[in-house]
């Protein structure tokens, strides 16, 4: 196992791609591989991206080789030391070695890395790599820019104004896009030059594709505002170690008066209340005359609150405003809780992805049944259990049905379900149908017991 770092010397906020591997000689299997773990004190980590297979070289001899990369930046300068990384797995080893070959000679990648085959024996094994010494260096003093907010990188600016033909109060949208190479998360809304011209609100962000877009709202509140003020985005470049401004602007502005009937009265003004506008009207439009005799007045129909039925339906209100504050509670936790989310969905996109295994099956494609068994139990248990599809495997299963004193039988069954797949998927024979039905009333029973279960 080792680990690789770009550089180790690296700013503030500076986005650093860590690389871990494992390399693994020709002839030799692992399964159940998780994710890496190490130490990354005066970092902040992302997530890991998808493991990438291949074959590297190394002295003269051929490795399969798996990849995971991982981003990080450094969030406190200083003198830090990353890993060791460790990563745990098994080792398989066969009684027979398979004679199975690809174009590049036995590789981990086919019927060895996850070897599912009888005759084989596994041993758990944890690998460790060597640790990795980095320096966080603070931004420079020199020729650091009043507006600078901590953004590291290479990036552009791009900025338009619209409409550009307005009348006083309506409003302008400026839409400012921030795009390159380095860590968006540090990036913060372009500024402006403050003016009297103009009421600023707050720019909303939306973030996609490596870029930020912000798109902020500026009212003219006079006829004088002839332009919008440039803004500028200041960065600090770590290749160049030099920090940068990108400016747009200003912005030509075409804004007339208000024609007299779309004008406003202020009604209220108070210290610390805004004032409140409404339209001008006119005088004895909606002025009624008073009546000076009410004429003959009666009781008309039944008092409402003397019936029985408006009593029985007191509770309504209040029954509905509770399923209504349960519903509105749920949303804003699926909105805030991923984890919570994954696990509702987990259920639905369950069984829509078993009924495509079994129309797979019912076609007598056999592997891609397997194939798709593996993967929807695979991203259940991930989101049931609130894992990493990667990291999913029957032992970790196995320790959180031990922990909760459930039904062992369970794991026993799902150790042999994710044996038949990866059997059935790196295997040179193909499975028979038949088990591979009784293989799909398992899975159902695993999944029913799991949603009954609290793990």
């Amino acid at each position: 196992l080792t680990m690789d770092i770009g550089k180790r010397l690296v700013y503030i906020n500076e986005v650093v791609p860590v690389t871990i591997k494992i390399h693994v000689e020709r002839g030799l299997g692992l399964k159940e591989i998780e994710y890496p773990g190490y130490s990354h004190e005066g970092f902040s980590a992302g997530e890991f991206e998808e493991p990438e297979r291949r074959t590297e070289l190394v002295r003269g001899v051929r490795y399969d080789v798996l990849v995971f990369r991982q981003d990080l930046f450094g969030i406190k300068e200083g003198d830090y030391v990353l890993g060791p990384a460790k990563l745990k797995c098994k080792l398989v080893t066969r009684e027979a070695p398979s004679r199975r070959s690809s174009i590049f000679g036995r590789s981990v990648f086919d019927d060895d890395f996850f070897a599912g085959m009888f005759g084989q024996r596994t041993y758990p094994v944890e690998l460790e790599s060597k640790e990795l010494p980095v320096s966080v260096l603070p931004f420079p003093e020199e020729g650091r820019p009043v507006d600078f907010r901590g953004a590291v990188g290479d990036f552009a600016l791009e900025a338009y104004a619209d409409p550009v033909d307005v009348k006083v109060g309506d409003p302008v949208v400026l839409r400012m896009t921030i795009s390159g190479k380095g860590n968006l998360d540090t990036v913060t809304a372009p500024r402006a030059a403050p003016t009297e011209k103009f009421k600023l609100y707050e720019p909303e962000v939306t973030k996609k594709r490596g870029k930020k877009i912000y798109e902020q709202i500026l009212i003219p509140k006079t006829d004088e505002a002839r332009e919008i003020p440039e803004v500028s985005f200041s960065f600090f470049d770590p290749v160049s170690k030099k920090y940068k401004t990108a400016r747009k602007g200003p912005f030509p502005l075409k804004v007339v008066s208000q024609p007299e009937a779309e004008r406003v009265v202020k009604i209220v003004s108070m210290p610390g209340v805004d004032e409140m506008f409404y339209p001008r009207e006119e005088l004895g439009e909606d002025i009624i005359h008073i009546k000076e005799n009410i004429g003959k007045v009666g009781r008309k129909g039944l008092f409402v609150y003397r019936s029985p039925l408006f009593w029985a339906a007191q509770p309504v209100p209040l029954v509905l405003l509770g399923v209504f504050y349960a519903a509105y509670r749920k949303r804003e936790r699926i909105l805030r809780d991923k984890s919570y989310a994954r696990f509702l969905k987990a259920p639905g996109k369950a069984r829509r992805h078993l009924a495509g295994a079994k129309a797979s099956l019912d076609k007598g494609d056999i592997l891609a049944f397997y194939d798709a068994t593996f993967k929807t139990l695979q991203e259940y248990l991930g989101s049931r259990l609130d894992l990493p599809a990667g990291s999913v495997t029957a032992r970790v299963v196995e320790d959180r049905i031990r922990a909760s004193r459930g039904d062992m039988s369970v794991s026993e069954m799902l150790d042999d379900i994710f044996s038949a797949c990866e059997m059935a998927r790196y295997a040179s024979s193909v499975p028979d149908p038949d088990e591979a039905k009784e293989l799909l009333v398992k899975v159902k029973k695993v999944i029913d017991y799991l949603e009954r279960a609290k793990l």
